[in-house]
Protein backbone atom coordinates (compact mmCIF):
# COMPACT_ATOMS: atom_id res chain seq x y z
CA UNK A 1 0.00 0.00 0.00
CA UNK A 2 1.22 3.61 -0.03
CA UNK A 3 -1.07 6.79 0.84
CA UNK A 4 -5.35 6.07 1.36
CA UNK A 5 -7.29 9.20 2.43
CA UNK A 6 -10.32 8.59 4.59
CA UNK A 7 -12.78 11.38 3.83
CA UNK A 8 -15.78 12.48 5.86
CA UNK A 9 -18.65 14.35 5.06
CA UNK A 10 -17.61 17.85 6.96
CA UNK A 11 -14.71 18.24 5.29
CA UNK A 12 -12.65 16.46 7.57
CA UNK A 13 -10.03 13.46 6.29
CA UNK A 14 -7.10 11.25 7.88
CA UNK A 15 -4.36 10.20 5.23
CA UNK A 16 -2.25 7.34 5.95
CA UNK A 17 0.69 6.11 4.52
CA UNK A 18 2.36 3.26 5.56
CA UNK A 19 5.13 2.51 2.45
CA UNK A 20 8.33 3.20 5.58
CA UNK A 21 6.50 0.38 7.67
CA UNK A 22 7.23 0.36 10.87
CA UNK A 23 6.55 3.91 10.36
CA UNK A 24 3.66 5.08 9.97
CA UNK A 25 2.05 8.78 9.41
CA UNK A 26 -1.15 10.11 9.10
CA UNK A 27 -1.75 13.26 8.29
CA UNK A 28 -5.37 14.69 9.87
CA UNK A 29 -7.08 17.77 8.11
CA UNK A 30 -10.01 19.46 9.81
CA UNK A 31 -11.96 18.44 12.84
CA UNK A 32 -11.85 15.01 12.57
CA UNK A 33 -15.40 12.86 12.62
CA UNK A 34 -16.32 9.86 14.45
CA UNK A 35 -16.84 8.11 10.99
CA UNK A 36 -13.24 8.97 9.94
CA UNK A 37 -11.67 8.45 13.20
CA UNK A 38 -13.00 4.60 13.38
CA UNK A 39 -11.63 4.09 9.63
CA UNK A 40 -8.19 5.23 10.63
CA UNK A 41 -8.19 2.67 13.76
CA UNK A 42 -8.94 -0.06 11.57
CA UNK A 43 -6.52 0.59 9.00
CA UNK A 44 -3.87 0.81 11.80
CA UNK A 45 -4.79 -2.28 13.86
CA UNK A 46 -3.51 -4.52 11.32
CA UNK A 47 -0.22 -2.70 10.97
CA UNK A 48 -0.14 -2.96 14.89
CA UNK A 49 -0.60 -6.54 14.76
CA UNK A 50 2.02 -7.16 11.87
CA UNK A 51 4.70 -5.06 13.96
CA UNK A 52 3.89 -7.81 16.85
CA UNK A 53 4.29 -10.51 14.57
CA UNK A 54 7.40 -9.21 12.88
CA UNK A 55 8.87 -8.30 16.55
CA UNK A 56 9.51 -4.71 15.74
CA UNK A 57 8.47 -1.67 16.98
CA UNK A 58 5.53 0.69 15.33
CA UNK A 59 6.06 4.06 15.18
CA UNK A 60 3.33 5.82 14.66
CA UNK A 61 3.43 9.50 13.63
CA UNK A 62 0.11 11.60 13.71
CA UNK A 63 0.63 15.22 11.75
CA UNK A 64 -2.39 17.37 13.65
CA UNK A 65 -0.46 20.43 12.06
CA UNK A 66 -3.84 20.71 9.28
CA UNK A 67 -6.21 19.33 12.12
CA UNK A 68 -8.95 21.08 14.16
CA UNK A 69 -9.79 20.42 17.69
CA UNK A 70 -12.12 17.55 17.45
CA UNK A 71 -15.63 17.63 19.64
CA UNK A 72 -16.35 15.87 23.10
CA UNK A 73 -17.34 12.60 21.70
CA UNK A 74 -14.45 12.29 19.13
CA UNK A 75 -11.51 12.99 21.26
CA UNK A 76 -13.67 10.21 23.68
CA UNK A 77 -12.77 7.87 20.64
CA UNK A 78 -9.10 8.60 20.06
CA UNK A 79 -8.13 8.06 23.68
CA UNK A 80 -9.54 4.97 23.49
CA UNK A 81 -8.36 3.94 19.97
CA UNK A 82 -5.15 5.23 21.58
CA UNK A 83 -5.33 3.51 24.64
CA UNK A 84 -6.01 -0.12 23.11
CA UNK A 85 -2.96 0.17 21.10
CA UNK A 86 -0.79 0.55 24.37
CA UNK A 87 2.05 -2.16 24.53
CA UNK A 88 0.42 -4.32 27.20
CA UNK A 89 -2.32 -4.50 24.94
CA UNK A 90 -0.84 -4.82 21.40
CA UNK A 91 3.20 -4.70 20.69
CA UNK A 92 5.31 -2.15 20.82
CA UNK A 93 3.95 1.11 19.16
CA UNK A 94 5.68 4.41 19.64
CA UNK A 95 4.01 8.05 18.75
CA UNK A 96 4.92 10.78 17.62
CA UNK A 97 2.13 13.42 17.52
CA UNK A 98 3.12 16.73 14.89
CA UNK A 99 1.49 19.96 17.13
CA UNK A 100 1.87 23.33 15.40
CA UNK A 101 -1.32 24.81 16.86
CA UNK A 102 -1.91 25.85 20.49
CA UNK A 103 -5.35 24.80 20.58
CA UNK A 104 -4.16 21.13 19.60
CA UNK A 105 -1.59 21.37 22.17
CA UNK A 106 -4.46 21.95 24.98
CA UNK A 107 -6.42 19.22 23.74
CA UNK A 108 -3.79 16.82 23.98
CA UNK A 109 -2.62 17.78 27.53
CA UNK A 110 -6.66 17.49 28.20
CA UNK A 111 -6.86 14.04 26.75
CA UNK A 112 -3.54 12.78 28.57
CA UNK A 113 -5.22 14.30 31.63
CA UNK A 114 -8.28 12.65 31.07
CA UNK A 115 -7.78 9.25 30.26
CA UNK A 116 -3.93 8.64 31.24
CA UNK A 117 -0.89 8.40 29.97
CA UNK A 118 -1.60 8.59 25.77
CA UNK A 119 2.27 7.68 25.33
CA UNK A 120 3.14 9.99 22.68
CA UNK A 121 5.80 12.46 22.41
CA UNK A 122 5.27 15.76 20.60
CA UNK A 123 7.07 17.68 17.96
CA UNK A 124 6.67 20.87 16.12
CA UNK A 125 7.12 19.58 12.42
CA UNK A 126 7.12 16.44 10.47
CA UNK A 127 10.60 16.71 9.91
CA UNK A 128 11.25 16.41 13.79
CA UNK A 129 8.93 13.47 13.91
CA UNK A 130 10.64 11.65 11.40
CA UNK A 131 14.16 12.40 12.83
CA UNK A 132 12.79 11.09 16.20
CA UNK A 133 11.54 7.74 14.13
CA UNK A 134 14.40 7.22 13.18
CA UNK A 135 16.56 7.76 16.71
CA UNK A 136 13.36 5.02 17.90
CA UNK A 137 14.22 2.38 15.29
CA UNK A 138 17.93 2.78 15.86
CA UNK A 139 17.66 2.44 19.90
CA UNK A 140 15.59 -1.05 19.25
CA UNK A 141 18.18 -1.94 16.83
CA UNK A 142 16.19 -1.82 13.99
CA UNK A 143 17.10 -0.13 10.23
CA UNK A 144 14.92 2.44 9.91
CA UNK A 145 13.47 2.23 6.35
CA UNK A 146 15.38 3.58 3.49
CA UNK A 147 13.98 7.17 2.25
CA UNK A 148 12.30 7.85 4.87
CA UNK A 149 12.26 11.37 5.24
CA UNK A 150 11.78 11.62 1.37
CA UNK A 151 8.87 9.15 1.64
CA UNK A 152 7.47 10.74 4.39
CA UNK A 153 8.44 14.29 4.65
CA UNK A 154 6.46 16.57 2.52
CA UNK A 155 2.68 16.44 3.52
CA UNK A 156 0.88 14.18 1.06
CA UNK A 157 -0.88 15.88 -1.71
CA UNK A 158 -4.79 15.09 -0.84
CA UNK A 159 -3.91 16.75 2.58
CA UNK A 160 -2.67 20.41 1.23
CA UNK A 161 -5.45 23.36 1.19
CA UNK A 162 -7.28 23.21 -1.28
CA UNK A 163 -6.53 19.74 -3.12
CA UNK A 164 -9.68 18.43 -1.31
Amino acid sequence: MSEQSFVGSHNDSIVVQDECFPVLCSTWVNSASEPVVELYFRWLVPRVERASREGVPLVNITDAGLASAPDAAVSRLIAEGTRDLLPQNRGDVRSITVVESAAIRAVLSALSWLHGDMRSETVGTRTAALERAVAMLRAADVAPPRDLLATLGPRPVAARPGRR
